[in-house]
């Protein structure tokens, strides 16, 4: 039976979103492949990694990989610590994907998903989908499209084309390209030179694999926002990013459908109990932080200094 090579990439606070985004996968996918499921992580409590674990069925596995048990992994990231930035409740595991290439030399291919997201359709169609010699595929992201300062970040901080930047949430990986081609040390060369504010290693990935990348269907990454390419007979995921989050703000599109999959979920209640004790007050500081992130992008797009004007000269 053919694997298909799941990634997600977490601290012990996502576990509930985890739960239900595992949920979703396995209520979909088909029933002819082996779903071989790999959390990476810097720190879980046992009881989380109990829950999940008993969600796993007979043709899926499940495989919680502490990070910083890699030595070579925790070497690497003790000496890039004050490289790797992060903003708002980002931590330092998003950078976790960058890594999978070299930390997993026994795999030609992996997905790694966000946990804020659904899966609707049939996660064996994406991974599926044939990469060539590209190091990445991927999904155009909406959310910049439908920004005009974010279209104007992309394509004059980074050198990207506004339809061409890709959210790195949903990732196809040619993991046996990347590593012929050397990808890690190329990030980490990089990562020396230059850091990225605005959307950190998504920012890297899509400079790094400009030109690389197989561009995938918009259904396997729809956003919860107006003007969605998509329609909705066409969502096969559904990705929560940004401020587009129904267990922060109520009457986010597409809530419906996150709240069914949550219910099933055994982590459910942790995840209502979270919605009903969220002030108004965090609510707003969301925002504004949404706010900050727009105006970073314009003044990083204006700046004489960014990537574009010092690296694409």
């Amino acid at each position: 039976m053919k694997k298909i090579n799941l990634f997600f990439a977490i601290d012990d606070n996502y576990c509930p979103f985890l739960s239900i985004a595992v949920h979703s996968i396995l209520k979909n996918a088909s029933r002819d492949y082996k779903y071989d499921i790999y959390v990476l992580h810097n720190g879980m409590a046992d009881e989380n990694k109990s829950i999940i674990e008993n969600q796993i069925k007979d043709d899926a596995s499940i495989e919680f990989v502490d990070v910083l048990e890699f030595v070579d992994m925790k070497e690497k990231l003790d000496l890039l610590a004050d490289k790797l930035v992060t903003r708002d409740y980002y931590t330092k595991t998003t950078y976790y994907r960058l890594f999978i290439p070299n930390m997993f030399p026994n795999l030609d291919k992996a997905l790694y998903l966000d946990v804020d997201i659904v899966v609707n359709g049939d996660i064996s169609k994406l991974y599926n989908v044939e990469l060539e010699n590209n190091l990445v595929g991927a999904i155009p992201d909406s959310a910049v499209q439908n920004t005009p300062v974010f279209v104007d970040y992309v394509e004059n901080a980074l050198g990207v084309k506004g339809d061409r930047y890709f959210k790195a949430g949903i990732l196809l990986m040619n993991l046996k390209q990347m590593r012929e081609e050397d990808f890690e040390s190329k990030f980490i060369d990089l990562l020396g030179k230059y850091s990225f504010r605005v959307a950190q290693d998504q920012d890297y990935l899509n400079v790094l694999t400009k030109d690389r990348v197989e561009y995938i269907d918009y259904s396997w990454n729809v956003m919860p926002i107006p003007n969605n390419i998509c329609s909705s007979e066409e969502i096969n995921l559904i990705h929560y990013n940004m401020l587009w989050k129904p267990w922060i703000f109520k009457g986010t599109l597409y809530e419906d459908i996150f709240w069914n999959y949550a219910k099933e979920s055994p982590m459910y209640q942790k995840v209502l109990d979270g919605f009903n004790s969220m002030t108004d007050e965090i609510r707003e500081n969301k925002l504004k932080g949404g706010a900050a992130l727009l105006e970073m992008a314009g003044l990083e797009a204006k700046d004489p200094n960014n990537y574009k004007n010092e690296f694409q000269k």
